[in-house]
């Protein structure tokens, strides 16, 4: 793996409207594409976040990285995937259940927001893997939610846009100070 010194990515931050874009569709999944969910991956792990869209790294492609194991360490109180990383290519949402749960959700593009989001609590989502190979995959709990999470991402959907005006409002004169006093 690559150092994260080496990396020509840094994390897109809200507001950049980059943020919300629709993300464009593989052709294929080549040795680019695998390169770029590596360098996601290390990023994902340097950021201490479960998940990542190729948008949050400058890249508006429709790839996700999700790693829920690596960091959970028994809170999450779930194995998600195996304990290995999941690479997403191209990943649809194909069906959901009726039924939700609620998780206050953070972001890595969001820094220092927390939204308690509603969501679907089961999917079933259509994806190509690391090597091309079409997959599908049922998920519950927190899996499915980092999912659709991520997959918001790349429809240019953050929880920035689930917040409330008042939170938008407070975190937006947050960021502008953090900002203005980092350069």
């Amino acid at each position: 793996m690559k150092s994260l010194k080496k990396l020509s990515y840094n994390l897109v931050i809200e507001p950049d409207v980059m943020l919300h874009q629709s993300s464009q569709h593989l052709k294929s999944v080549d040795d680019e594409a695998r390169a770029l969910m590596d360098d996601m991956l290390i990023m994902c792990h340097h950021y201490r976040g479960i998940g990542i869209a190729g948008v949050q790294v400058g890249i508006p492609k429709r790839i996700v990285v999700i790693d829920i194991d690596y960091y959970s360490g028994g809170r999450l109180n779930e194995q998600c995937h195996g304990g290995q990383p999941l690479f997403l290519v191209n990943p649809e949402i194909i069906s959901h259940s009726s039924d939700t749960n609620k998780y206050n959700e953070g972001c890595l593009s969001v820094p220092e927001l927390h939204v308690n989001v509603t969501r679907p609590a089961s999917v079933v989502v259509r994806f190509l893997d690391y090597y091309g190979r079409e997959q599908s995959l049922e998920a519950t709990g927190i899996l499915a939610t980092c999912l659709q999470h991520e997959i918001d991402h790349l429809e240019g959907i953050t929880i920035f846009d689930r917040a409330s005006q008042l939170k938008k409002a407070m975190y937006l004169k947050r960021i502008k100070k953090i900002m203005g006093s980092s350069h």
